[in-house]
């Protein structure tokens, strides 16, 4: 709880510091556990480091995107050279191969779209789309309140069974969690995110 509570001034701070200041946040952010966990501490430590992988992600995403798109290129463009150097050479069977791998990619390419949808609907369906707008609340809150519910239901595992125990613990501390997080969003999140549009608004127009 209280690197949620620093992480945001350490991420603003990075932002006023521009580039420099994000790279030396994920740097940081990375190299810390490591040098924790050399020093003794449990390797579970190191799980930090993921989360600053992501913000490295998020501080060269414009980079990444770039060498992506160049990566494409090049690609279409091998393709394109192999296509015409087999067309100059007459090699059917190479021809023939390639029809028969653009008639796959075609038929992968029309059913992609359907496969896209059905995904698209799934999450865009009510119950998701709320979890999803209080899921960072309920990540905050979800552990120390199943805790909390596994320690209510200890006492009752021999009449629930091992199976019965752990449904109880899984269903009690997603409702307890979820209810926790949907709170935590209305007092918290919500007003922050309407103030900081107010603000983003007012600076746009001056």
């Amino acid at each position: 709880m209280t690197f949620y509570l620093a992480f945001p001034a350490l991420a603003l701070a990075a932002l006023a510091a521009r580039r420099r200041g994000g790279v030396a946040l994920w740097t940081g952010g990375i190299a810390a556990p490591m040098a924790a966990v050399a020093l003794g501490a449990d390797a579970m430590v190191l799980c930090w480091a993921l989360l600053f992988a992501g913000v490295a992600l998020a501080v060269h995403e414009a980079s990444l995107r770039a060498f992506v798109a160049r990566v494409a290129r090049a690609l279409r463009a091998a393709r394109v050279s192999r296509r015409d150097l087999g067309r100059a050479l007459h090699v059917r069977a190479r021809a023939r191969r390639a029809a028969g791998v653009r008639r796959r990619r075609g038929a992968a390419g029309r059913e992609e779209p359907g496969a896209r949808q059905r995904v698209a609907w799934i999450f865009t369906r009510a119950p998701l789309r709320s979890l999803g707008r209080i899921s960072y609340s309920f990540y905050l809150v979800h552990w120390m309140l199943v805790v909390l519910v596994a320690r209510a239901v200890t006492g009752h595992v021999d009449a629930l069974g091992a199976l019965g125990a752990t449904l109880v613990i899984f269903a009690g501390g997603f409702a307890v969690s979820a209810l926790a997080a949907t709170a935590l969003w209305w007092v918290a999140e919500r007003p922050y995110f309407t103030w900081t549009r107010a603000r983003n608004a007012v600076a746009s127009r001056g």
